[in-house]
């Protein structure tokens, strides 16, 4: 019987996240993206940032902008960032939203806006595809601001699994199929704080930025 992950002209789709698997990536070019990818190999790779137009959303004002520009885009790239917590049993819902589009890359201060709007909006339209790694916990988070039906997500990592990759963490999926290295070195900085440095905003786009250009490698491989 054939795996989930075998080359059979295989269709997948999860309607909640929004996921479509297409079989028809070379078998050879598959099991190349299946190899384990070593922490050495890793730290070979050229270091690489967004270093586009980056928004700092902290209005609800500016929020509004920033949707007129992102509604008309087919696919987004998404994550959101979290205070840490260091106390068993605390923790905190996510402080920052992050949507990457075609050449800008929104951050939103989420206790900067009102409920609904137009971005939790957006976030529930099925005709716009917001594609990243992890999107269920960062789904049950923003749940935990306001009520949220979120359509058409993608995980990226569920993608690579459904692959077999060994690889499906962001750092890891970014150093497999666009062979770069991206830091997180900011990951467990303190989210809550209003006036974020430049290592949190070049964090924070950078990881959008990447699942938009990891989404697009997965089309181009036929993984998507």
């Amino acid at each position: 019987m054939c795996e989930t992950w075998c080359l059979a002209n295989l269709l997948f789709y999860d309607s909640k996240l929004g996921m479509h698997f297409q079989n028809l990536i070379d078998a050879e070019q598959l099991e190349e993206l299946q190899r384990q990818v070593t922490k050495d190999e890793i730290n070979t790779l050229p270091l690489r940032r967004y270093e586009g137009r980056v928004e700092y959303v902290l209005s609800q004002e500016h929020a509004d902008r920033a949707a007129d520009v992102l509604e008309p885009q087919a696919v987004l790239g998404f994550d959101t960032e979290t205070r840490p917590s260091f106390k068993k049993g605390r923790s905190y819902p996510p402080a920052i939203l992050q949507l990457a589009g075609v050449n800008v890359v929104y951050l939103f201060r989420l206790k900067a806006l009102r409920y609904p709007n137009r971005i939790w909006a957006l976030l529930e339209r099925p005709d716009v595809v917001k594609t990243g790694v992890a999107v269920r916990d960062d789904i049950t988070g923003l749940g935990r601001i306001h009520p949220l039906d979120a359509q058409a997500f993608v995980d990226l990592g569920e993608v690579a699994r459904h692959w077999g990759l060994k690889t499906s963490g962001l750092r890891t999926l970014a150093a497999n199929l666009l062979r770069i290295r991206i830091s997180k070195k900011a990951q467990c900085s303190n989210w809550s704080k209003v006036n974020l440095t430049r290592q949190q905003i070049d964090y924070a786009a950078t990881d959008a930025w990447v699942s938009l250009q990891l989404h697009q490698a997965m089309k181009g491989l036929q993984l998507l």
